[in-house]
């Protein structure tokens, strides 16, 4: 599993520092450094972080760009600037979700960049990254807070990196095919016309592939769809009903 820190680049308000801290603790993260500060770790930064004093205890200050570039492995930034031609290289980002998928299975240290709260991380910055990562959102209000941002991204990162430890395993292709011909029979053996059946059974399958269920899900689900068309096929024996198969 990779060893995460967070970096506050010259982070403007105590406030947002400590509700970042609190966000660290409540999703597991433990290393946080921030870089030429501008407010100092006052009582709001503490009122703020509530029950992650520890974090706050045990901050690093860093006072250049190129002390993360020696300390870590990769370094994701984050912006609230997306990339509006295909041609604005720096600009073109990838979600918290990527970014979880992306490091979770890696092993080294990974620093978080979190920008200023004013204007965030210079184009310079940017470019010293290995990936930059933004939080899709209203094109009426695309900038969020700060604290708020990292939150997703902590999120993310522990939902990925929780399940690996958990040993999570998805659901392989064979178990989902049975699924999705499971759920193609039950619909068939309705009224409904083919073309209608043809839909369902795709948006099924659609929705499968959309999510990572894992193997335990489908086997459930399996078992499900399973008893229920037995209990219908029983019911259309019984009361004379009709079905399409």
């Amino acid at each position: 599993m990779p060893e995460i820190a967070v970096i506050m680049i010259e982070p403007e308000n105590q406030g947002n520092i400590g509700a970042i801290a609190r966000a660290m603790k409540n999703f597991g993260l433990k290393e946080l450094y921030l870089v030429r500060p501008k407010d100092e770790l006052g009582e709001l930064a503490r009122k703020m972080a509530a029950n992650a004093q520890d974090i706050l205890d045990n901050v690093k200050i860093l006072m250049s760009f190129d002390e993360i570039k020696e300390k870590f492995d990769l370094i994701y930034g984050t912006t609230a600037v997306q990339a509006r031609r295909s041609t604005n290289i720096l600009r073109i980002t990838i979600t918290p979700s990527q970014l979880a998928n992306l490091i979770s299975g890696t092993k080294g240290k990974v620093a978080i960049l979190l920008g200023r709260e004013s204007h965030g991380l210079t184009n310079q910055e940017l470019n010293e990254c290995d990936a930059i990562v933004t939080i899709p959102t209203s094109l009426e209000y695309p900038t969020l807070n700060v604290a708020m941002a990292g939150t997703i991204i902590f999120y993310e990162l522990f939902q990925k990196i929780e399940s690996k430890k958990r040993g999570f395993r998805i659901a392989d292709r064979k178990i989902k095919e049975v699924l999705v011909d499971k759920v193609n029979t039950l619909v068939s053996r309705t009224n409904l016309p083919p073309h209608k059946i043809k839909l369902i059974t795709r948006a099924f399958r659609n929705l499968i592939g959309k999510s990572a269920i894992s193997e335990k899900e489908a086997g459930l689900l399996l078992t499900a769809f399973s008893r229920v068309d037995k209990a219908f096929l029983k019911m259309v024996k019984e009361n004379g009903y009709k079905s399409t198969r």
